[in-house]
């Protein structure tokens, strides 16, 4: 049965526990080769996704590999750099932005959310005075996740619901509106859970700091300075311009009766600042090296990005990126990971921004737990096997402690 507990923040969550613990020994970071990578892309294509791509940087040379059809029943194979929705890595991107506005001395990560945003976060429980912009950045507002939301996940919980609504506009205030409908999940500092209302109150503080909406920000901040032209934010447009692949979502449960639903077209202000950017492999890439070899943030602030709520098992959560000491390395690798109805990306890298891979795939699903499972793992594999060797690959499956929609 699908529930709201069952939304995919993205399939390739499976990797955020435990990877760590998965690597032998090794003195140095080695990526897999590039024979290697189009095994583990066609595998993942051989569990049930529709489409794959993946892209490894490292240094100057890259490596893509691709399977799959950019639409199933269609001929064409998947696009490379082939546009897609990159969900929740969108949060990455917001953190920089408001990073870069910190370091400008415009907020402090110590000011209050009513600070900016006055009696906007009240009610059931919530104080936006006892919340700070850090808190949401890392995800310790205690902020109830609207995607969770029972009425909010019916919206997209069957093939019906979802095109019944996949052209919906959501305003940030109704999206707030929603979270704040419900009591906080905790009291705000005193635990760490993952909530996708946080960025959304991110956004609306970003326009309040600077008078222009998020995602102007990212686009005058980070998109156009780093040349990304596939990369942008689609406001109240459903589809999705230039190549690209089709997403498809399964409602099915039974892997002998999988039904793939196309969910290309959808209307993503309901993700926002948490989730709406559309993107490619080569522009995630080129923005997470830009990242972590110093060019979007000043030193101070970028370790304040890096400075992790401890999660368990060697990973972290900063403010909008994950951090992971791997046994296989003598760095953090540094990523974020992210799913909407139809597509779902990794993307990461190694704290020198030498080695970094972003993977996409073209499907997604609630129920089908075969698929989820299957999914996982390949997806973890691949990743070991770029930054680790394929000498260090396993057979070990990691589970996700906290599922999303995005």
């Amino acid at each position: 049965m699908v529930t709201k507990h069952r939304l995919v923040w993205s399939v390739c969550s499976a990797v955020i526990v435990s990877l760590a613990a998965a690597f032998a020994p090794l003195r140095a970071v080695v990526s897999a080769d590039a024979g290697t990578l189009q095994q583990d892309v066609n595998a993942l294509q051989n569990a049930g996704n529709a489409g794959v791509l993946a892209e490894v940087q490292q240094g100057g040379r890259i490596s893509s590999a691709r399977a799959g059809l950019a639409q199933i029943g269609g001929t064409d194979p998947v696009p490379l750099n082939g546009r897609y929705r990159t969900g929740s890595v969108t949060k990455t991107f917001v953190s920089v932005a408001l990073l870069q506005l910190v370091g400008e001395g415009r907020l402090s990560l110590d000011d209050t959310v009513d600070h900016w945003l006055p009696g906007v976060v009240t009610g059931n429980g919530n104080d936006g005075h006892l919340i700070t912009v850090r808190q949401l950045l890392n995800h310790t507002a205690g902020l109830f996740d609207y995607t969770n939301d029972d009425a909010f996940f019916a919206t997209v919980a069957t093939p019906a619901a979802f095109y019944a609504n996949r052209y919906n506009h959501y305003s940030p205030q109704d999206l707030i509106a929603i979270a704040l409908s419900h009591p906080p999940a905790f009291a705000s500092g005193t635990s760490w859970g993952y909530s996708n209302t946080d960025y959304i109150v991110a956004g609306e503080i970003i326009k309040a700091v600077t008078g222009h909406t998020w995602d102007t920000e990212v686009t005058n901040r980070i998109i156009t300075p780093l040349g990304l032209t596939g990369t942008r934010a689609p406001g109240d447009d459903a589809t999705i311009s230039g190549p690209h692949a089709s997403g498809y979502h399964i409602y099915t449960s039974s892997p002998s009766n999988r039904v793939y639903t196309d969910t290309t077209e959808d209307n993503m202000s309901w993700a926002d600042a948490a989730g709406a950017l559309i993107t490619t492999t080569a522009d995630e890439n080129t923005f997470f090296s830009a990242l972590l070899s110093g060019q979007l943030l000043p030193p101070a602030q970028l370790a304040q990005m890096q400075t992790l709520v401890p999660l368990g098992s060697g990973v972290g959560y900063g403010l909008g990126i994950i951090g992971q000491q791997l046994h296989c390395s003598n760095q953090m690798i540094w990523w974020h990971n992210g799913g909407t109805v139809g597509y779902s990306t990794w993307a990461g890298i190694t704290a020198d921004g030498q080695l970094g891979l972003t993977l996409s795939l073209s499907t997604t699903s609630f129920d089908d737990a075969t698929f989820l499972t299957n999914t996982g793992n390949l997806t973890s594999k691949l990743i070991r096997h770029v930054f680790c060797g394929s000498q260090q690959a396993s057979d070990d499956n990691f589970q996700a402690p906290h599922a999303r929609l995005f």
